[in-house]
């Protein structure tokens, strides 16, 4: 939606540079101006909604889910398993410095997808 809006405001804009002639025989260039000053508005808002959405994905899925829940789980279940002697401490540890690794990959992953669906 807000490639959208900038496409509008990018038409708004040229339609009134291309006809400025016409703009100024009729005198309408306040009536220009108020629409593109409209078009940008409404690139800027979703702009801001955009911003809003993509920081409350982040604190949720990358803060919370994979950052705190995801470790949690995994600590608790190498605790099952260390304790059950089916995995050693430093097999455990191991496996959580892999963990975030993979983690980050796949982070800039999805990242790099939610960029590629934006420019679409």
């Amino acid at each position: 939606r807000s490639q959208d809006a900038l496409a509008e405001s990018n038409a708004v804009a040229s339609e009134a540079i291309l006809g400025i002639r016409t703009v100024k025989a009729f005198a309408n260039e306040r009536l220009e101006s108020a629409q593109y000053r409209c078009a940008v508005q409404r690139y800027y808002e979703l702009g801001l909604v955009q911003g809003l959405m993509r920081s409350l994905y982040y604190m949720t899925v990358y803060t919370f889910l994979m950052n705190t829940l995801v470790q949690a789980v995994l600590v608790g279940y190498g605790a099952i398993l260390v304790w059950h002697g089916t995995l050693r401490v430093d097999g455990l540890v191991a496996f959580m410095l892999y963990r975030s690794d993979l983690q980050t990959w796949v982070g800039q992953i999805l990242d790099s997808y939610t960029q590629l669906l934006r420019g679409a």
